[in-house]
């Protein structure tokens, strides 16, 4: 089945990007890139004429800052929190998704 979100078929090859960022980035700035790539795609899912895939790609790039503040305890510059992963860890992703009933 194609995956549009973790496996898009124009990132082929032997290192995909994001990888090549993470090894070049600190992680303070490969946070902050993730944070607002997750950002942009909010920004515009209700512009764009496909709203839960966008959704899904902010969801991803979110979950590659959690990954990255597990790893390696980096503070997140969130103002007000202590405790970024633990906090995103308890929230259900599906929920970004679901549609509406209809009567």
């Amino acid at each position: 089945m194609k995956d549009d979100i973790n496996s898009p078929d124009h990132y082929t090859g032997d290192i995909e990007c994001i990888d090549a960022m993470r090894q070049v980035a600190t992680d303070e700035e490969f946070i902050g890139y993730c944070r607002l790539a997750a950002f942009k795609y909010l920004w515009r899912c209700n512009y764009k004429g496909n709203k839960e895939k966008d959704l899904r790609k902010a969801h991803w790039y979110l979950t590659k800052v959690v990954a990255v503040l597990d790893e390696t305890g980096v503070d997140c510059r969130v103002p007000g929190c202590t405790s970024c992963s633990k906090t995103l860890a308890k929230l259900d992703p599906t929920s970004l998704y679901e549609k509406p009933e209809t009567d």
